[in-house]
């Protein structure tokens, strides 16, 4: 028998804030082979970002609905956080602490875009304006130190409006095999500029060069929006998702 959705959930939790405990006590060698373990130490931000997204969704977006205010506070809980992400990276803290600003940053601006009720149909533009952002502010520091955020909101709205739309609309029609697509194109795209990068790295030159180790720099954007994945959709699975809409071919087919 299963574990209920609830223990799974603080099971999920649990994980992940004993895994950013580990890293940032550097304790995780202990545990991982020592190539695996940094890798995963450098990833940490991802950790940071599902646990603060997961709960945002999961709690703070239905209880903001239902209030008169739900944009307002979304907005204010949002930049609330992006708040507290600024003060982590300006505190006299540790590394090892202040580099999880970043997943503050990413959650606290994907806070405010998953708030309004869904279908969202124009969200997934929303991904197309912040690549274009960052390709033409490149050189600019606001891109070149953040990229992890930066690359967080943009995988957000296609990953939420458009491969899984069962986040944030419950009722939507599920599509497990695009969602699967997706979760195993993002790590791909993982390991093939962790490829490319060590290719390229010793010796920058060119725009290529350069959008291969931005894109793996913000590496941690395609874990913790994996993360996101595998907890909604795989961790609670059903027991999140409501009854799975009719496609567009049944519908028809009972109207006639």
């Amino acid at each position: 028998m299963s574990p209920k959705p609830s223990t799974r959930a603080w099971l999920f939790f649990g994980a992940l804030v004993v895994l950013s405990a580990l890293i940032v006590r550097h304790d995780l060698d202990r545990f991982l082979p020592g190539h695996l373990a940094t890798e995963v130490g450098h990833n940490r931000e991802a950790l940071g970002f599902a646990i603060l997204m997961c709960a945002t969704i999961q709690w703070f977006r239905p209880w903001a609905a239902r209030t008169r205010h739900a944009m307002p506070l979304a907005v204010g809980y949002g930049l609330g956080l992006v708040a507290f992400g600024w003060w982590l990276l300006q505190s006299d803290l540790p590394t090892d602490y202040t580099t999880f600003s970043e997943s503050f940053f990413g959650a606290g601006v994907l806070a405010i875009y998953v708030q309004p009720r869904r279908p969202l149909r124009y969200g997934p533009w929303f991904s197309a304006v912040v690549l274009a952002f960052i390709v033409v502010f490149f050189k600019t520091p606001l891109v070149l130190d953040e990229s992890e955020n930066l690359l967080m909101t943009m995988l957000g709205p296609v990953a939420f409006d458009l491969f899984d739309r069962t986040i944030l609309d419950r009722d939507a029609e599920d599509r497990p095999r695009l969602r699967l697509a997706w979760c195993a194109a993002l790590v791909l795209a993982w390991f093939v500029f962790w490829r490319l990068a060590a290719l390229v790295r010793p010796d920058l030159s060119g725009p290529v060069d350069f959008g291969i180790d931005y894109a793996y720099r913000g590496a941690e954007a395609y874990w913790g929006i994996l993360l996101v994945h595998v907890y909604f959709s795989y961790v609670l699975g059903r027991s999140w998702r409501g009854p799975v809409r009719a496609s567009a071919g049944r519908r028809a087919m009972v109207d006639a």
